[in-house]
């Protein structure tokens, strides 16, 4: 099992470069859960214009975070309109009171 949530960036936006990385954190949820997958538009300037999800994993919890997060990801500027998908890997920790 991982050790720690991770981005996946895939399709034509594989190609494209983020501003600065992403901090996708560990959930205190306690159970493994599936990924979350979000499809994504991104603008000429690197804005998500975009955002929705595609396969949802186990948790509502995780699908809201990948779905703020991929809203909240900047990307270098390009010549134009950019698809793609990120796939959230979520790691778990059981939450402790």
């Amino acid at each position: 099992l991982p050790r720690a949530s991770t981005l996946v960036i895939r399709a034509e936006l594989a190609g494209r470069e983020l501003i600065k990385p992403v901090a996708v954190p560990t959930l205190a949820i306690p159970d493994v859960i599936a990924p979350s997958h979000v499809q994504v538009i991104v603008d000429a300037t690197g804005t998500v214009i975009s955002a929705v999800l595609v396969e949802t994993g186990d948790s509502e919890i995780a699908n809201l975070k990948a779905l703020e997060l991929a809203r909240s990801i900047q990307f270098k500027p390009a010549s134009g309109i950019t698809r793609g998908e990120l796939v959230f890997n979520w790691h778990t920790l059981l939450a402790t009171p």
